[in-house]
């Protein structure tokens, strides 16, 4: 089924791996970062939100079946996002006031508005996964690395806003 956590400080997802059959809403308050330690798997939305200034969110292995959607802060310009997935990721409705990094062993792709006040960063991993984002507005630098030893993938980008390389 679907699940919702909320903490009034710091989220870790600690221990022993998350498997979620459903969806998952976190939500960290009160200068709280959300973070895990262990293996987080979701079969349907996930959706990761900080709602105070500089508190960050850090998930370094995540697999999510269906969209994700990452918030930080939607009041001040701070708040970073690390995602890291050995599979796609199909951004949701997103807005970082920080720097984003997301690096996914399958396609990198949005599915809503996608908003980084901040750096961007965006890395796939495997051939020949590609990223094709749309409706997009980057305030900082953009990176994107396609890893291919023996195929090409594509980037393409649609944007709001003017988009600066980095």
């Amino acid at each position: 089924g679907n699940v919702t956590v909320s903490n009034s400080g710091d989220l870790t997802f600690a221990t022993t791996a998350s498997n979620v059959a459903g969806s998952l809403t976190a939500t960290a308050t009160n200068s709280g970062s959300i973070n895990n330690t262990a293996a987080i798997a979701v079969t349907g939305n996930a959706s990761f939100e900080t709602t105070t200034a500089e508190e960050d969110i850090n998930l370094n292995s995540l697999t999510v079946g269906g969209t994700l959607s990452v918030t930080t802060d939607a009041l001040a310009n701070t708040g970073n996002a690390t995602i890291v997935s050995g599979n796609a990721i199909n951004l949701g409705t997103s807005r970082v006031r920080g720097n984003l990094s997301i690096t996914a062993g399958g396609p990198i792709t949005n599915s809503s508005t996608l908003a980084v006040t901040g750096t961007s960063a965006f890395s796939t991993t495997t051939a020949p996964n590609g990223i094709t984002l749309t409706n997009v507005t980057l305030g900082g630098a953009a990176s994107f690395n396609t890893v291919s030893a023996t195929s090409q993938a594509d980037v393409s980008v649609t944007s709001t806003s003017t988009v600066t390389l980095g």
